[in-house]
């Protein structure tokens, strides 16, 4: 093995830093501000000294006004046999620090999905927490007042394992926001929701529990259990976050 591939793999280890995946980032994120469709598709094997060390074969990317995600459920090998990664990017300056969080996501899933592992999508923690109506609760698509739940559910979000390693990339590219609200987070005693007046917990729960798919709410039958198993994750997680950020 060359000297420079030896450095670059020990770089690469030590910083946790995924510059395959950078790779691409950078060079997609000018493609995405000059593209004058919102539907962009792209042969990745056209380009093949970013293609050998992250092999995707066609990226889906959808520009958006602000929002940014990686389709776990959609990603994957086709029926071809070939790797696509879907995408949703904001078309604006920025673009490029979105697109590493995002491309982290893709190239931890690749690595599951190419030696044969489960995706993201079937992880423990993905099922628990991020199916069902997760994604449309968190859009608003979903209507109704769910605090203070809601403030747990994201915390369980920001906080989860699943979003570490985008996060480093997060942080790497100079966007600290995430540690500040992790710090936030981590000084946080959601416990103190059970101070709250109990009827009115007692209905946004039922109205949480009842009327929003999410195997998390779902495990617990109280809002107190609810309170307290959360509570403990997310100090025990905020640490690890911060840590690893």
């Amino acid at each position: 093995m060359k000297l420079e591939n030896i450095y670059t793999d020990l770089v690469i280890e030590t910083s946790g830093i995924a510059h395959q995946a950078r790779a691409w980032s950078n060079f997609l994120s000018d493609i995405v501000l000059k593209s004058k469709t919102n539907k962009i598709e792209l042969d990745g094997w056209r380009y093949p000294d970013l293609y050998k060390s992250f092999p995707i074969d066609k990226f889906y990317i959808t520009r958006t006004e602000n929002v940014g995600s990686y389709d776990e459920t959609k990603s994957g090998y086709d029926e071809n046999g070939d790797y696509a990664i879907y995408l949703m990017i904001p078309g604006r300056k920025g673009a490029e620090n979105v697109l590493d969080h995002e491309l982290r996501h893709a190239f931890d899933d690749f690595n599951r999905l190419s030696r044969g592992k489960p995706g993201l999508v079937n992880s423990t923690e993905a099922k628990l927490l991020f199916s069902g109506d997760f994604e449309n609760l968190f859009l608003g698509r979903i209507k109704g007042d769910f605090e203070p739940f809601m403030s747990i559910l994201r915390a369980l979000y920001y906080t989860s394992k699943i979003e570490q390693n985008a996060y480093t990339e997060t942080v790497f590219g100079g966007n600290e926001h995430i540690i500040d609200r992790l710090k936030e987070i981590s000084q946080k005693d959601y416990r103190d929701i059970l101070k709250l007046d109990p009827k009115k917990l007692e209905i946004r729960w039922n109205n949480l529990h009842y009327n929003v798919h999410i195997p998390i709410i779902q495990k617990f039958n109280n809002y107190t259990d609810f309170v307290n198993w959360t509570s403990n994750r997310i100090e025990r997680r905020s640490n690890e976050c911060l840590k690893n950020c």
